[in-house]
């Protein structure tokens, strides 16, 4: 799980996601239709996704992934 939920999941800045207008639809849907959709269609989720050690980073911010592994 991620502490911002599915929402961190989503890549706000690409053009499916405002084509569907997710940002309205993220609020509207039950979470089991969004993950649906996450699953279906590929190019709304934010990537790259990290699991490690039960934790889960999304997206590339490289001082994040430095502190991740650095206190690993």
């Amino acid at each position: 799980q991620h502490p911002r939920g599915i929402a961190a999941f989503f890549n706000t800045s690409g053009i499916l996601y405002r084509e569907l207008d997710m940002k309205t639809k993220r609020k509207e849907l039950p979470e089991e239709e969004l993950v649906e959709l996450l699953s279906r269609e590929g190019m709304l989720v934010k990537r790259p996704i990290l699991e490690y050690q039960g934790e889960v980073i999304v997206g590339y911010k490289k001082d994040m992934y430095e502190d991740f592994f650095d206190a690993k």
